[in-house]
């Protein structure tokens, strides 16, 4: 009778134990939550953070930055698993005024872990050949609307992809004496960035990205390269694009 009951409690203790650790399973799965991400660019000048109007010396040149804005689209987040989450519809006029930008929710079956972040500099190509009417039609605060300062040319070449403008020291003296501006766009000129993350990523999660504007310069000869309206000089408009795609880490 003795075994017989030891044997009954085993039984109970066991099944007991098997439906606690269903049970922990269900409430862990049913802690999973969405995650509303964000994104936050850190803008610098070399190890400096950014400022307009501030001379900095750039590969012994001293620059200032009056204007310093791009477009960032085709954004895409990765897992471990290398399952995407695209916010493809999703375009952000980056400019220093404004480094937080609400990307959207991650539903809770992605995961919580962040593994790679993915967008291109620029817009596509059919965004890019909108005609008049769709462009004027937009609401003020679509950043694919009319911009002050002008982020397109005409609608025969689209939008202006990266936009830089400011002043150059071209006699060694040490002041910015003569206008610099770099304008980079046409549908040849999108870049890809691939920025790896190896974040766990909370309800509310935000993305730390640094952008480090003396990238850009790169194999450039700032004393003579520092003006380019992409079609005037296009090598210095491949190097300036090139370049920035290349700016861009997570902190």
């Amino acid at each position: 009778m003795f075994n017989l009951l030891s044997k009954f409690s085993l039984a109970i203790a066991a099944f007991a134990l098997v439906f606690s650790m269903g049970s922990c399973k269900k409430d862990e799965e049913d802690t999973a939550t969405d995650t509303d991400l964000s994104m936050h660019l850190h803008y610098k000048v070399g190890t400096e953070d950014f400022a307009y109007d501030q001379v900095y010396t750039i590969d012994g040149v001293a620059v200032k930055f009056t204007l310093a804005q791009f477009y960032v689209s085709g954004i895409n987040i990765m897992n471990d698993a290398g399952e995407m989450h695209s916010f493809d519809d999703l375009f952000l006029l980056a400019k220093p005024s404004q480094m937080d930008y609400a990307l959207g929710t991650v539903p809770a079956s992605f995961g919580d872990h962040l593994h790679m972040v993915k967008f291109n500099l620029g817009v596509d190509s059919v965004t890019n050949g909108q005609t008049e009417a769709d462009f004027t039609s937009r609401d003020a605060n679509d950043p694919l609307a009319a911009q002050s300062p002008r982020m397109h040319w005409s609608w025969n070449s689209g939008y202006i992809f990266m936009k830089f403008e400011g002043e150059i020291d071209t006699d060694g003296d040490g002041t910015t004496d003569s206008t610099a501006y770099w304008h980079v766009g046409k549908n040849n000129f999108l870049r890809a960035v691939e920025l790896t993350a190896h974040e766990d990523m909370e309800e509310n999660h935000t993305i730390n990205v640094a952008v480090d504007l003396s990238t850009i310069f790169t194999n450039t000869n700032l004393a003579t390269d520092y003006q380019t309206m992409t079609m005037d000089n296009m090598p210095l408009a491949t190097k300036v694009a090139d370049n920035m795609a290349t700016a861009f880490g997570v902190e």
